[in-house]
Order: C-alpha cells, then structure tokens, then sequence
C-alpha cells in the first residue's frame, strides 16, 4: 500500500498531540483546564482508491465527474493515513488538569463522506446447442476509525481511553453481474405458405451486460470515551484518525472460476471534515450501565 507525498504533508499539517502545532483553522477553546475543554477543526483528511480508472471500456464514460476522485491517483495506489503517522494526526483538546480518582468523559463528533463505485460487465455466447458466459465482479470498501488517547503532560506516557478504537463510519459494496441466454429461431423451407416446413434452431450470438453502483453518502458522527485509571496530573487528549479505501476488480485480483476479463471501475472515497471534540472530568464505573437483576 502507498502513501502519497501530498497526503503525507497533510497529516503533518495537522495539530500535534502535545499542541504546539496548530493551523489558522484550529481553535483550542480552553488550556490547562481542571473541569472541561473543547476544541474544533475544519481540516480535511482523505483517503482514496481507483481501479481501473482509465479503462476505456467503463460504462461510466471518460468524462464521468466520478474520476475526479481518481486524478493524481496511480492504479494499485492508495491515499491512506497510517497508523504509523497517526500521532502527527491526532487533535489537541488543550490541557486537563486530573486530581486523583478522577476520569476524563470525552466526546468527538466529525463529518464523514463516502463514496464507493462499482460496475461488472459480463459476456454469453452462443453457438449451435452450446452457451457460454462468465461473470464479472468488483468491490468497494471505505471507513473510518478513530481512537482517543490520554498523555500525560510531564512523562509523555500515553494511555488509550475505554473502550478503545471505534468504526465512525464505514461501508463495503460488492457488485456481481452473470448474464445467461439462449436464442433459438424457426427455419422453415418449403413452396405453399401454407406448408412448410420448420426446424427450431440455436443462434449464433455475442451478448454483453454492464451494470453499475455509485453510492455517496455524508454525515455528522458521534462517540464518547472514557479515559480511565490515570494518575493525578495534567493530560492531553487527542484523537486518532485511521482511513482506510480499498477497491478491487475481483476477477483479476483474485483467481476464480469463470471470472470475466473486462477491465471495470472500482472507486473508494472517505473523507473526515469538520470536527469538534469536548472533554470533562467525571466519575466512571466500568460496566455498571450492563449491570442488570
């Protein structure tokens, strides 16, 4: 899997976890709180991934405004923030001051786009009493997980907030297509209309079927964590983002029975907008809201 440059400089871009890094868009609305803190960010962060963007034999057309997604995108290329950059991704929230016994009850909410596209064409022949065809498939997966975690100002000791990373959004498509068909027509011969005779024979046809699925979907998510078990000091919480896009033609990616050879377009799109996150001391019990007589 490949990162981009360009996507790369955008997730540096982005506010450290220790906040000393903080674009003209990010407003941190309280530090060295000791109740609550908030912050907000309209920075975007976008994964992607095309197949076959520039077969010429998509239904989908040359000029489909669907491509746009793919531009600067290589075949077999992926933008996606990784786990190994996802500290450089993380928003600061500002700094809490923890006495002991105390828990942080945080709450982040962000704007997720997906878009996935998939087509499958298929082919059936025929000749004489033989038919054949095979089937043409293609997937689209996107989503978005995030996790937030608690570092303590002075040992840089970091501490993954209950109940850990959680799937804000995410959405897996897979499209097949097998067209099947048998065509057969009267031969007749013979001088009196009246007549004749006739023969039902089977013809000689090449059939082609390409169907396709373009899905766009954006809104506003929401999760709370709690920050447990932290020793009595001032902390930072961020939050951490992991994207992933996958897109695959199925039959030529992976080895399958009467698998169609067609070149179809596969798109993958996820992108994180504004979002805003609050924090708050609280007491917490774990498990107590499961607790039943």
């Amino acid at each position: 899997m490949m990162f981009s440059f360009k996507l790369f400089a955008a997730a540096l871009a982005l506010s450290s976890v220790d906040g000393r890094v903080n674009r003209p868009e990010d407003r941190v609305l309280a530090t060295s709180s000791s109740k609550f803190a908030a912050s907000f960010s309209t920075d975007k962060i976008i994964a992607a991934n095309c197949k076959n963007a520039d077969s010429e034999d998509s239904i989908w057309g040359q000029k489909s405004a669907y491509l746009a997604y793919c531009e600067g995108l290589k075949d077999e290329e992926s933008q996606v923030v990784s786990e190994d950059f996802a500290l450089a991704q993380a928003t600061p929230l500002g700094l809490m001051k923890v006495p002991q016994g105390q828990e942080i009850l945080a709450t982040l909410s962000a704007e997720i786009d997906i878009v996935t596209l998939t087509t499958a064409t298929s082919t059936t022949k025929g000749k004489k009493e033989q038919e054949t065809s095979n089937v043409g498939s293609t997937k689209a997966m996107a989503g978005v997980k995030v996790e937030l975690v608690a570092i303590k100002e002075d040992t840089k000791e970091e501490r993954v907030c209950s109940p850990g990373p959680v799937t804000m959004a995410s959405r897996f498509v897979q499209l097949s297509n097998e067209i099947s068909a048998q065509i057969t027509y009267e031969d007749c011969f013979g001088t009196d209309a009246d007549d004749l005779t006739c023969e039902t024979k089977f013809a000689e046809y090449e059939i082609q079927s390409a169907v396709g699925l373009a899905m766009g979907t954006a809104a506003a998510h929401s999760f709370q964590w709690v920050c447990t078990d932290l020793d009595q000091g001032t902390y930072n919480l961020g939050a951490r983002f992991t994207l992933s896009a996958t897109s695959a033609n199925l039959c030529t990616d992976l080895v399958g029975d009467n698998c169609a050879t067609n070149e179809d377009l596969a798109i993958s799109r996820v992108v994180v907008g504004t979002r805003t996150m609050t924090a708050q001391q609280v007491r917490g019990a774990k498990g107590s809201i499961l607790d039943t007589e």
